[in-house]
């Protein structure tokens, strides 16, 4: 029983440690906008290997993008008319 917990609780362990990570390089490379991106990309390819259902990790993470964004062109526009 041990042995076979072993072999099912791994992926999901891999799986978790290279989400955070693929967010910590999205985040990374929204602050700084260098090449982090190539690393999340890198990263998000491995846990969609490891795990199928990352993919809607992926496209919340496409999501969260789109939105902030969105945002900074709202806050740029409305400064814009304010001068």
């Amino acid at each position: 029983m041990y042995i076979l917990f072993a072999q099912t609780a791994r992926p999901q362990a891999l799986s978790t440690t290279l989400i955070i990570s693929a967010a910590a390089a999205l985040l990374r490379a929204i602050r700084l906008q260098t090449l982090s991106l190539a690393l999340y990309g890198l990263l998000i390819t491995l846990s969609l290997c490891t795990f199928v259902l990352s993919a809607l990790v992926a496209f919340e993470h496409g999501v969260y993008v789109f939105a902030i964004e969105r945002f900074r062109r709202a806050r740029f526009t409305a400064k814009k008319l304010q001068m």
